[in-house]
């Protein structure tokens, strides 16, 4: 069971970080139509002051936020920094997640493991008693080393659902934060083209 302990410490721990750093990326759907809907306005003034108010109203920093803003203010020379920065704001938030998907795959196995050995010792203390025919003294032994195969499992199916949900998030999110910047970085071109 330590083991088993020490990757259900290891997944929480991983699960708390992304889901920290999920909020400082997310982008809800409210704000994602609202900064499309200034971006093709071109009402650079309205999408700047409804950035400012985003960023004043977040008790979370956010990434995702600050970048949109800086994309409106610097316009169409942004657009190879802006590439850059979600790049790198995607390395970062990927990281550790491999984690959970090494605890649902290890975890079923060291719960067999634990299963196994127990079911070894049971049948070595029932074969050095000699009561082989005492249905009793199995079941009990069964019962307690199954627990190490349910823990081993639940664990799994935890890490494994968790790292589903927090890919498919980060997926979202950044793909509307480069929506988000494409609008932007797109309606300042037409807006600062003297054209």
């Amino acid at each position: 069971m330590y083991p088993l302990l020490i990757f259900s410490i290891l997944a929480v721990a991983v699960i708390a970080e992304k889901i920290a750093d999920l909020y400082k990326i997310a982008i809800n759907r409210n704000t994602f139509n609202k900064i499309v809907h200034l971006s093709r306005e071109k009402n650079k003034k309205d999408l700047l002051l409804y950035l400012d108010t985003k960023i004043a109203k977040n008790k979370i920093y956010n990434n995702s936020i600050e970048l949109i803003k800086k994309a409106a203010e610097q316009g169409a020379g942004f657009k190879k920094e802006c590439d850059v920065e979600i790049s790198l704001l995607i390395t970062k938030i990927s990281e550790r997640i491999h984690l959970l998907d090494l605890v649902g795959r290890i975890s079923p196995m060291i719960g067999l493991t634990g299963t196994v050995i127990g079911l070894a010792r049971i049948f070595q203390s029932v074969s050095a008693s000699g009561r082989t025919g005492d249905p009793a003294v199995l079941a009990g032994g069964i019962w307690e080393v199954m627990i190490t195969t349910i823990a081993g499992l639940l664990i799994a199916i935890t890490s494994i659902v968790a790292a589903h949900a927090i890919r498919s998030s980060f997926k979202k999110y950044i793909e509307r934060l480069k929506f988000c910047c494409s609008a932007v970085l797109f309606e300042s071109v037409i807006a600062d083209d003297p054209k």
